[in-house]
């Protein structure tokens, strides 16, 4: 409703970074595209270091795959997800 009535007014056009600062919402949008961001360095960080770290085990080789598979965009390289998806399934089967 504030908005509504700063736009109305014409102060908004004049002076949207001082008063979108005003009102809550987008300094909450704000924060959170800011520690998005953060997540994402993160994010990037782990995978940098997970081909280092060993998969001893049956689980670990799991755990790897779903990473990978959690990373690959099926939409970019449906290929390579389906083949990482099908690895993890392999690994989950009884006789392995």
């Amino acid at each position: 409703m504030t908005e509504t009535r700063l736009i109305r007014a014409g102060y908004w056009r004049d002076h949207p970074e001082h008063t979108s600062m005003n009102i809550s919402e987008p300094r909450e949008l704000e924060e959170i595209d800011r520690r998005l961001h953060m997540l994402e360095k993160k994010k990037q960080q782990l995978l940098l270091a997970l081909p280092e770290i060993p998969a001893t085990t049956n689980r670990g080789i799991a755990l790897k795959l779903d990473v990978l598979a959690k990373v690959i965009n099926p939409d970019e390289n449906q290929t390579t997800h389906d083949l990482a998806m099908s690895i993890r399934r392999n690994l989950a089967l009884p006789n392995f």
